[in-house]
C-alpha cells in the first residue's frame, strides 16, 4: 500500500480487509513522520531547545501510534503489518527559516489528522475506529500546537480553519 492511497482508502466505504489495508499505510505513514523528524532534528533545523523538545515528544508520540496500528493489524486483523525499515522521510524544506519548518511540519499534522478524521467514519470494524478514534486527538494536539506556536510568531493565518469546523479543513498536499 503506497501512502499516496492512504487518502483513498480514508474517504471510501470500507470493508474489514480495507480497514486492515488502511491501517498499513497509516503505519508507514507514522514512520515516515517520525522518520521526517529525526531528519529535522539530526540536520539541526530547530534552534530553539523548546521547538526541539516538542518535536521529540510528537517523535514518541507518532512511535506510539505506529506500535498501536502495528498491534491492531496483528491481534484483530491476523495480518501482517507492513515493512517500515528504509522508508525514508519526506523531503525537508529548502528553507531553513524555523518558521519554514514549523509550518512544514503543521502541514505534515494536518495531513495526518485529516486522514484519521475522513476515515473514522468509513472504517468497517469496530477495532479499526477505536485505534483511529483514539490517535486522532493526539494528532490534534500537534496540530494546535503549531498553529498556536504560528499564530504567534505570523500575522497571517493562511487557509487554516478554526477547529470547530476542522471537517471543511482542506486536505494538504503531502510535504
Amino acid at each position: 500500500m503506497f501512502l499516496t492511497d492512504l487518502t483513498y482508502l480514508a474517504l471510501e466505504p470500507q470493508t474489514k480487509a480495507k480497514d486492515s489495508s488502511f491501517l498499513a499505510a497509516a503505519i508507514q505513514l507514522e514512520q515516515k513522520a517520525i522518520n521526517t523528524y529525526q531528519a529535522a532534528i539530526s540536520k539541526d533545523l530547530l534552534k530553539t531547545p523548546n521547538l526541539l523538545d516538542i518535536a521529540v515528544d510528537f517523535v514518541y508520540d507518532h512511535s506510539h501510534h505506529r506500535d498501536r496500528l502495528y498491534k491492531a493489524m496483528r491481534i484483530y486483523f491476523s495480518a501482517t503489518p507492513p515493512l517500515i525499515e528504509n522508508l525514508g522521510h519526506f523531503p525537508l524544506p529548502d528553507s531553513t527559516a524555523e518558521k519554514d519548518l514549523l509550518n512544514y511540519f503543521l502541514k505534515l499534522e494536518l495531513f495526518i489528522s485529516k486522514t484519521y478524521f475522513d476515515a473514522a467514519a468509513n472504517l468497517a470494524s469496530s477495532e479499526a475506529r477505536n485505534v483511529v478514534a483514539s490517535t486522532l486527538p493526539i494528532e490534534l494536539q500537534h496540530v494546535a500546537a503549531y498553529r498556536t506556536i504560528l499564530f504567534a510568531m505570523m500575522k497571517e493565518k493562511g487557509d487554516l480553519v478554526p477547529f470547530s469546523l476542522f471537517s471543511k479543513q482542506t486536505m494538504p498536499t503531502l510535504p
